[in-house]
Formats: structure tokens, C-alpha cells, sequence
């Protein structure tokens, strides 16, 4: 299947870039190079930090899936300055810290940015599996385990 990325800028305060089809596989490199170009472009032209960059996932959990597990967001945060990744030695640092219960998950979870359904159970879960798909693609599954809580609290840590 042909992997093609577009730019959409309907709306001047919301640009947006959206890579058909929602990635099922390790992005082509040649896709990915045009995309970090787009991203870059869209970030100058409208005053936005690149490391802001997030995915339609982000902002919308359990309505939307894209760009999907596959896409390179640390090799693009690592190489190129888009988007954040967790500080390897950080999420190290949080790993052996206790599990917070759903209340506290929803406000770490909000405090990165997603939307979390009234704090509820399955709000947290579908907040939780977006977030894996963005910060741990290895393991969706909405479950809030060691390793997930731990680049939750990386990320949201001092830079």
C-alpha cells in the first residue's frame, strides 16, 4: 500500500498535516522526511514550537487513532526536534514508583494534554491507550503498568 502524507490548513488556527491512511506499518523514509519538511513548515509559518507537535490521537482519544503506532515520533523528536520523547534516564528514575490510582492517572493524563472522560475508568483506559500509542508503541493496551506510568511522569517532569 502506498504510504502518502498531505497537508490540510482548513482552518488558519488549526493546521493540521494527515498521513492517509492510518500507518500499520514503520513509516517509508522518504514519507517521513517529507512529513518532519511539512511539520517544520507549519511550525514556522504559525508561531508553533515544533517539540508542541502532537497527533490527532492526542487531542482526540478513542475518536481517533492516527497516526497510529508505527510513526517514528522519537526518531523525529531525537533527529529532527518534533514533538517530546521521555528522557530515557528520567523514565529509569520513575520506574519503581508506586501506580497511582485512577483519580491521580487522570490528572497526569490531563496534565500532558489529553482529554480524559470525567476521570472515569474507561476514560483514563481510552486516554491511557493513545498514550501508548504515541510514548509506548510496543505495548497498547490502556493499562496503566510500570513502564507507561513511568514516561507519563518522565514527560511531565522538569526539561
Amino acid at each position: 500500500m502506498m504510504q502518502r502524507a498531505m497537508i490540510v490548513d482548513a482552518l488558519s488556527t488549526d493546521p493540521a498535516v494527515i498521513i492517509a491512511d492510518n500507518i500499520t506499518q514503520p513509516l517509508d523514509v522518504t514519507i517521513a522526511l517529507q512529513v518532519v519538511r511539512l511539520l517544520k513548515q507549519l511550525a514556522a509559518r504559525h508561531g508553533i514550537d515544533p517539540r508542541d507537535i502532537v497527533a490527532h490521537a492526542d487531542v482526540s482519544p478513542g475518536r481517533k487513532h492516527d497516526p497510529g503506532r508505527f510513526f517514528p515520533w522519537e526518531r523525529l523528536h531525537r533527529e529532527h526536534g518534533v514533538g517530546v520523547w521521555p528522557d530515557a534516564a528520567k523514565v529509569a528514575a520513575f520506574r519503581d514508583a508506586a501506580l497511582p490510582d485512577t483519580r491521580h492517572l487522570a490528572a497526569l493524563l490531563r496534565l500532558v494534554g489529553y482529554q480524559v472522560d470525567g476521570g472515569t475508568p474507561d476514560g483514563v483506559r481510552l486516554a491511557l491507550t493513545e498514550f501508548q500509542r504515541h510514548w509506548r508503541p510496543d505495548k497498547v493496551d490502556g493499562r496503566a503498568d510500570r513502564e507507561t506510568v513511568a514516561r507519563l511522569r518522565a514527560l511531565l517532569a522538569p526539561r
